[in-house]
């Protein structure tokens, strides 16, 4: 496909979540490298984000689920048990942190 990255997370949203209307940018990027048995990923990945606060209807057959949580809490969490979290989600949550956004979020948190 010949869409940009905020194109496709608008696309993903809409037909995992059943969201629509959001705005997302990029704030980032990462590689990694993830052995797994005989396989492997190697994966470059942009961090995309966007606001949205209505209702999501996850699509039973792409999205397993999914949890509203302060950021500052999810940063706990990886930190007190990171095996529950895939590697991407922990260095995507990283890019957000040093990112000027992630650096507001735990500052209106606290307030």
């Amino acid at each position: 496909m010949n869409e940009s990255y905020s194109e496709a997370a608008a696309r993903c949203v809409r037909q995992e979540f059943g969201v629509g209307g959001i705005s997302f940018r990029k704030i980032g990027a990462f590689n990694y490298f993830a052995p797994q048995g005989k396989k492997c990923e190697n994966e470059h990945c942009a961090v995309i984000v966007g606001k949205y606060d209505g209702k999501v209807k996850p699509n039973p057959k792409v999205a397993y689920g999914y949890k509203w949580a302060p950021f500052s809490e999810v940063l706990k969490e990886i930190r007190k048990k990171p095996e529950s979290f895939v590697m991407w989600a922990r260095l995507g949550a990283k890019v957000i942190r040093n990112h000027r956004l992630g650096k507001y979020l735990l500052a209106t948190e606290q307030n």
